[in-house]
């Protein structure tokens, strides 16, 4: 590049001016083109991290649906074994159950709430002050464990009124008379019986109770319970 003084003034011919002035465009576009290149990246690398934000928080969603669902199955779950304890299987009677629990403990401050196990225990104890619609359900599935008891404590009270002469007598209420004639169904025909050594006191006080071992061996049961009485087998005809 070649210069010129004029009166102590160094100037520049004009053809290397422009060479100067476009090589420091050209350095200036690139950069600029570089910065344009690495602004599309990141732009580039925001627009999936945005996606894959939206996309976890989608999954975290249908994660926390998923466990909600879990827990009400769980739920529904203990329920529903809970009240088939009690020998309520029928779906209906089951929603009637569930409707009258729920409904019981609605008007119940939080800390005095109970749970389905002993609200039902407590409506067992007393199904006559149950809810109506399950009043006669209760009465009907807790009747053949107060027959049991009833047959259970027979024994003793006829040792206690036994005359001199040797004979047993003892009076028969209408709930055991009841309980003693019910016919046997015939599922219990492929029931295990209790063992043979097993004494009559045995079985009654086993069937008082274990309500699942009096429903298994109910004619069992019924057998000890009027020999106890001195009430003999009636005979189909």
């Amino acid at each position: 590049m070649s210069t010129k003084i004029i009166e102590g003034v160094e100037y520049i011919e004009k053809s290397a001016v422009d060479q100067i002035v476009s090589s420091r465009l050209t350095k200036l576009a690139e950069k600029l083109r570089s910065a344009e290149d690495n602004a599309a990246q990141l732009q580039a690398q925001l627009d999936s991290s945005a996606s894959r934000l939206t996309e976890a928080d989608g999954l975290a969603g249908t994660v926390a649906d998923l466990r909600a669902q879990l827990e009400s199955a769980n739920s529904r779950y203990d329920r529903h074994s809970t009240i088939a304890q009690i020998g309520i299987t029928d779906p209906d009677l089951r929603d009637a159950v569930e409707w009258q629990f729920e409904r019981s403990q609605q008007s119940v401050a939080k800390k005095d709430r109970v749970s389905l196990g002993e609200w039902l225990q407590n409506q067992m104890a007393s199904p006559e002050s149950a809810p109506a619609v399950l009043r006669p359900h209760l009465q009907a599935l807790t009747q053949p464990q107060q027959a049991t008891q009833q047959a259970a404590e027979a024994p003793a009270s006829t040792l206690a009124s036994q005359k001199p002469t040797g004979e047993m007598h003892a009076t028969v209420s209408p709930a055991m008379a009841q309980a003693l004639n019910v016919q046997a169904p015939a599922s219990n025909a492929a029931v295990v019986q209790a063992p043979d050594n097993a004494t009559s006191a045995d079985i009654l006080r086993r069937a008082q109770n274990d309500f699942e071992f009096y429903r298994a061996n109910r004619t069992l049961v019924q057998q000890h319970a009027r020999k106890a009485l001195g009430i003999p087998t009636p005979t189909k005809f």
